[in-house]
């Protein structure tokens, strides 16, 4: 087993939030310095997507506040602060892994 750091990509505003929902899959979500939530995941294997260091923009209407939780196999719910008006915005990632 290799112990050497990769990157990911991305540049981080905030905390990292990671979930897994059943022990293989792992989704991490972040803040960039440009003020949006982005998504990368791994399943088995050592591959995150999307490749590279490119990542899935999650919102643009956020603020520095994100909570992940996954609550099944293959659910990950994702909740944020709305950015200048404190409404609580929700999105579902749903996947067959």
């Amino acid at each position: 087993m290799s112990s050497t750091w990769k990157s990911l990509g991305g540049t981080v505003l905030g905390a990292l939030v990671v979930v897994s929902g059943d022990g293989i899959r792992l989704d991490v979500f972040w803040q960039g310095t440009d003020l949006k939530f982005y998504h990368k995941w791994r399943n088995s294997g050592s591959i995150w997507l999307p490749l590279g260091t490119e990542s899935k923009e999650v919102s643009s209407v956020a603020d520095v506040r994100i909570s992940v939780v996954a609550p099944g196999l293959g659910i990950v719910d994702v909740f944020v602060k709305g950015y200048g008006n404190n409404s609580i915005w929700h999105r579902r990632y749903e996947s067959t892994r």
